[in-house]
């Protein structure tokens, strides 16, 4: 417990497979300046697991991004230009974590198409819900959650607040209708 993950330059961590870039398990963790891709091939069919998957109690995350899209780098785990897949971005299941300034982007454009909206990222990249909340007494400031194709952020914790929530809703999609904020119990 209590060990630090800390971007420098903004590391970027890609979920190869259906598992989560990270995924905390113990207490005290601190995380920092980590912008986390979804980096599996889109398949509809299968279900992602979080790119940060967060089960430990009382953490921080600060300067926290995910995105899914069709970007153009190349490297030997990525094909440049092809639809990704994240169903959920950020998921935190653990009690008194706090999250301060994080932006969960479904990319709406990308360097691959100059097609807009009719982007690779925006018609076939596929996304969840941006940040999803089991866990009790969770904080967040400066909650930024766009273009998701479910719920931009779905809440079951108790006792918790948010401080500050900008949203996009996926406007490409004309047949979208799902809540911005989803807050309640199942």
């Amino acid at each position: 417990p209590g060990f630090v993950i800390l971007g420098l330059g903004f590391a970027t961590l890609v979920s190869l497979g259906s598992l989560p870039a990270i995924h905390i398990v113990t207490d005290n963790v601190r995380i920092a300046g980590v912008l986390l891709e979804g980096g599996f091939d889109a398949t509809p069919s299968i279900k992602t697991e979080a790119l940060l998957l967060w089960s430990g109690n009382r953490g921080v995350a600060s300067d926290l991004f995910a995105r899914v899209g069709s970007f153009k780098y190349e490297t030997y785990f990525h094909r440049p230009c092809t639809a990704k897949q994240a169903n959920i971005f950020v998921q935190v299941d653990g009690i008194d974590n706090v999250v301060d300034h994080t932006w969960l982007w479904h990319a709406d454009h990308d360097d691959c198409s100059n097609k807009w909206p009719d982007s690779i990222s925006a018609a076939t990249c596929i996304s969840g819900n941006g940040l999803v909340v089991y866990g009790d007494r969770t904080i967040v400031y400066g909650l930024q959650s766009e273009h998701t194709m479910q719920d931009q952020v779905y809440w079951r914790g108790n006792g918790g607040k948010v401080f500050f929530y900008q949203n996009e809703l996926p406007y490409i999609n004309p047949y979208f209708r799902r809540p911005g904020y989803n807050f309640g119990m199942d």
